[in-house]
């Protein structure tokens, strides 16, 4: 299996480009590289919900790791508060506005 682009990934705020008359935000790897392009609608009513996408896609990579390391140990999820934290941490990225 291929492995994914190294985490942390993150949306780029204002980073939308037009290309060809469409509007994309991007969100990108540690190394710099668009790992996703998000079309952003020209519907107003749309773009949110794009917004929401890219932040979803930025978050991918803290939400595999807290699965994996719950996946691990599933016996300690809830005695570990630094794991909550960090669990915590990637649904606030995921789902930030």
């Amino acid at each position: 299996m291929t492995k994914h682009t190294e985490g942390p990934w993150e949306e780029r705020a204002g980073s939308s480009v037009r290309n060809g008359g469409a509007a994309y935000t991007s969100v990108v790897g540690l190394d710099g590289i668009c790992v996703a392009r998000v079309p952003i609608p020209e519907a107003i009513s749309r773009r949110a919900t794009a917004k929401a996408n890219s932040r979803l896609i930025a978050a991918a990579p803290d939400l595999l790791e807290c699965l994996q390391e719950a996946f691990a140990a599933p016996e300690r999820l809830h005695q570990s508060e630094a794991f909550m934290n960090k669990v915590a941490a990637a649904i606030t990225k995921a789902k930030k506005g």
